[in-house]
């Protein structure tokens, strides 16, 4: 079950001295006055077996943990949560004879996810952080932090890369001291914690990512090896968030058994179409997690193998490759290509068949990226190139 302290109102209501109805992800009188409605964050400790009637615990802004609200969607609704069957959650073990990713093929691999950093400053969205995932106001102070050690880097030159160096270090480290939360247990059903909920989870691993990533690759050795000591560190929070992932999708299982996506429901349906923002915000923090996930494996393992000349794989998860869905600006577009397209939820280390079956023009760059890691870059280029698609740019 999941333990935790009783549930307050949105901080508007609080203010305002006025009555709160606490509905998700906005109160009526919030919803009415067009105000914004954010609620506490509180602790929760998963004891034990999650039960269908615990609630959710609170987490801050319009971007919700797995569970919010997933008791209430109705039947149509919640058999589209396609993205949260537990078995999903399961990480592919690599076969043990995969051939090793070569360096070079690593090094254009580590040059996109420099690219993606500059992307998500400039455009405020990239392949793994999803333009609304930090909007309607909640935007933690470690991202923010993130975001801006990313603009200095890019001002750094010969006079001021020490200054710089100093200036992302502090910040890790202030980031590591600030966000460290001891763990009793790696078993999912007897974790004591996360004390987090899933969206807090997600903001410090994808914040000592971008540390990892400016750290890791950059020319100086004293900025590679603090980035290495952080390395457990990484792969530590990294397995919180997904223990915390795969603990929601459990506790949405029991409370709404029915997931698989229903193509005979009707899309007009007035009653499932109520809760489509709410399935687009899951969505995007479930997409955001797997993306995340599978970033920081990449990570880690482009940066040993460039150094060792060797790493092993960490496994693979399903992601949805559709890149209409992941650019959709509202919830109702989202819905409309979900529910009418194949949304191209694909397993990293399926087989070559499976993507071959799949048209690249519908595919985002994550997608190409990743795929070329296993598969390599010239048979993703002859698969595009026998679609008509562009080459990727170097």
């Amino acid at each position: 079950m999941v333990a935790q302290k009783r549930q307050k109102s949105c901080a508007s209501c609080i203010a305002a001295k006025r009555k709160c109805d606490k509905a998700r992800p906005f109160c009526r009188r919030c919803e009415d006055k067009g105000l914004d409605c954010r609620y506490a964050v509180l602790i929760r400790r998963a004891v034990a077996k999650s039960s269908p009637s615990d609630e959710p615990s609170e987490i801050p802004g319009h971007v919700y943990f797995f569970n919010t609200h997933v008791s209430s969607l109705s039947a149509s609704a919640s058999s589209k949560l396609w993205f949260m069957t537990p078995e999903t959650w399961n990480i592919e073990k690599a076969n043990p004879r995969a051939p090793q990713i070569p360096i070079p093929v690593f090094r254009t691999f580590v040059q996109r996810l420099q690219d993606w950093l500059v992307q998500w400053i400039h455009d405020g969205q990239c392949p793994f952080i999803h333009r609304q995932l930090y909007a309607d106001g909640f935007f933690p102070s470690c991202m923010q932090d993130a975001f801006s050690s990313i603009s200095i880097q890019q001002s750094c030159n010969s006079s001021n890369q020490d200054l710089t160096a100093r200036i992302i270090q502090d910040r890790a480290n202030s980031l590591i001291k600030n966000n460290w939360i001891e763990v009793g247990s790696s078993n999912l059903m007897s974790m004591a914690v996360p004390v987090l909920d899933t969206s807090q989870h997600l903001a410090r691993v994808q914040a000592l990512l971008i540390y990892q990533i400016l750290r890791l690759f950059d020319k100086g050795v004293w900025q590679q090896t603090r980035a290495e000591e952080s390395m457990p560190t990484l792969l530590s929070w990294c397995q919180q968030m997904w223990d915390s992932a795969t603990l929601d999708s459990i506790t949405t299982s029991q409370a709404t058994p029915d997931f698989i996506v229903n193509e005979n429901s009707q899309q007009n349906d007035s009653n499932s179409n109520n809760f489509t923002p709410r399935l687009w915000r899951l969505w995007i923090l479930s997409e955001s997690i797997r993306r995340t996930w599978l970033v920081v494996m990449a990570t880690i393992s482009a940066y040993r193998t460039m150094k060792d000349g060797w790493c092993g794989c960490a496994g693979g998860i399903p992601f949805t490759a559709r890149r209409s869905l992941w650019l959709a600006s509202t919830s109702s577009q989202w819905a409309t290509i979900c529910w009418t397209e194949d949304p191209l939820f694909l397993p990293y280390l399926g087989s070559r068949a499976t993507l071959e079956s799949c048209d690249p023009n519908e595919m985002d760059d994550f997608g190409f990226s990743f795929f070329s890691l296993v598969w390599g870059p010239e048979w993703v280029e002859c698969w595009r190139e026998g679609h008509g698609v562009r080459p990727l740019a170097a």
